[in-house]
């Protein structure tokens, strides 16, 4: 037993730790995405399972772990800030008058929170800003899961996701997100996805569905309209399924220069041939025996 001794800060003294929280408080709606790399839990626990003599190989499987973390987390922020840097059709702003286009040119940008943990990155923002929707804002997150997904089952990296809009506030002076909204990506990335894939949330999809069924009364209602119907036509729902993050939406050709080595890079015949090569690398009757196949199973639905 140590007789080494412990003080705790005398700070700590005058606060209980069941007091509620007593800064600003904001509760609103939020869009939440949250994306894991899979895998990363074996790869972790083999770090201490190498004899202290093989350090060399010690020191490849961390750097191997954590490249595939940094690159991850990289990734998410360069197409976060591609989608979200992407000009809106010229013809929709046109039409706005122009106290209103200042307006769309303000909600064109695209302001999200990115929080990483581990093999987890969170990517979240409020759905409205000064009583007006952050249509692109949510387009830019659902787009970027499309192509992070893409992007990395090509590579044979699998990763799993979930997207929804519910209830949340960000604490103040803390840039992370609390409430229903991370409670329901959570849930269906670690509870109902089960095999690489990216789920969707009813928030969301009730959210852009009632958007676009608004009467497009001007200008601006219009253009609101128009990013709903974009944003649903990233979303894939089937009769006996979870809705999912439709990765192969004709809307992302129109938005990336096709017949390019990087975007023929994640076609989906490349995406397949990932899907394929991770599928290859289990025991027949295994339980990832049979999520690859799932996985498998739904890019044959997209061909």
């Amino acid at each position: 037993m140590s007789n080494r001794k412990y003080t705790i800060a005398r700070e700590t003294n005058n606060h209980n730790v069941q007091d509620p929280f007593d800064g600003d408080l904001e509760i609103a709606f939020y869009i939440c995405a949250t994306i894991d790399l899979l895998g990363q839990s074996e790869a972790i626990s083999k770090w201490n399972n190498i004899e202290s003599k093989k350090k060399t190989e010690q020191i490849l499987i961390v750097k191997n772990s954590l490249g595939k973390v940094l690159r991850l987390r990289k990734d998410v922020a360069d197409f976060v800030s591609g989608f979200g840097s992407t000009e809106l059709n010229p013809a929709l702003l046109d039409a706005l008058p122009l106290e209103t286009r200042r307006l769309a040119l303000d909600l064109n940008k695209a302001d999200i929170h990115v929080q990483r943990f581990g093999d987890t990155v969170l990517l979240f923002a409020p759905v409205a800003r000064d009583g007006t929707y952050q249509m692109k804002t949510i387009f830019a997150i659902t787009a970027s899961l499309a192509m992070i997904f893409r992007r990395y089952t090509a590579a044979k990296i699998p990763i799993r996701g979930a997207v929804d809009i519910d209830t949340g506030c960000i604490p103040e002076n803390q840039d992370e997100i609390y409430g229903p909204a991370l409670v329901s990506a959570h849930h269906l990335e670690s509870k109902s996805a089960r095999y690489p894939r990216i789920l969707v949330g009813d928030g969301l999809i009730r959210f852009a569905r009632i958007i676009a069924d608004k009467p497009a009364n001007d200008a601006l209602s219009n253009f609101y309209r128009t990013m709903a119907n974009d944003i649903l036509h990233l979303i894939r729902v089937t009769e006996h399924h979870y809705p999912t993050i439709n990765y192969f939406s004709p809307l992302l050709d129109d938005i990336f220069s096709t017949n390019t080595p990087q975007y023929n890079s994640l076609s989906l015949e490349n995406v397949m041939a990932g899907a394929k090569s991770m599928f290859d690398q289990h025991k027949i009757g295994s339980k990832l025996y049979w999520r690859f196949l799932q996985l498998i199973s739904d890019l044959e639905q997209l061909q």
